[in-house]
């Protein structure tokens, strides 16, 4: 049987006809794998269970940055990037984790990002009420006005990063909202500015 080309494309809704080689196909709601005209012009095309169409049509726009930070695999590292402002109400992550990355403004509201780690991540002013943060660890971030209502911070870690002289490397946590913020079991190290919670 054909195996998949690595540049293979989506041909959608136009059957069998001139299949070509390790081509792929879309007929109704199957994807099928094209292999070389048989005799009298017969295609030798077969059903990929393992490919869903509407995977296939996803495969045909670009991902948002929610869809690719969503479909990253557990510890995978991202470093120094940017997601600003960024549209990511309930993204669910997988225990990324994160060095200076920046999250400024980021609407991150009912999120999941249990046991993800963050490193001189800057998080000012990110909304992150109802999200999910247990075991969460931010080690030398800025959250300078962060909002974390109702959110579940249980076990998180808020510390710091051994960088020199402090106050650098040190978690800033000035003006962040916890409102119904869930704390138990949170760990605290030397966090600037932490509100007196009570």
């Amino acid at each position: 049987m054909p195996e998949l080309a690595a540049e293979a494309v989506l041909v959608p809704d136009q059957g069998l006809a001139g299949a070509r080689d390790g081509e792929l196909r879309l007929d109704g709601e199957q994807v099928l794998l094209c292999g070389p005209a048989g005799a009298a012009g017969s295609h030798n095309c077969r059903r990929q269970p393992s490919i869903r169409a509407d995977t296939m049509s996803a495969m045909d726009r670009a991902l948002t940055v929610k869809e690719d930070l969503a479909s990253r695999r557990r510890y995978t590292a991202l470093h120094r990037e940017s997601f600003d402002g960024g549209d990511l109400v309930s993204v669910c992550l997988q225990q990324l984790w994160f060095a200076r990355c920046s999250f400024r403004g980021a609407d991150l509201r009912h999120a999941t990002l249990d046991g993800c780690r963050f490193k001189l991540c800057d998080l000012r002013g990110a909304n992150l009420s109802g999200a999910s943060l247990r075991g969460v660890f931010l080690a030398g971030c800025d959250l300078t006005g962060a909002d974390f209502r109702a959110a579940d911070l249980t076990g998180a870690r808020l510390g710091q990063v051994l960088t020199g002289t402090p106050p650098h490397g040190l978690t800033n946590a000035t003006g962040i909202k916890l409102d119904n913020a869930i704390l138990r079991d949170l760990q605290l190290d030397q966090v600037i500015g932490w509100p007196i919670t009570g």
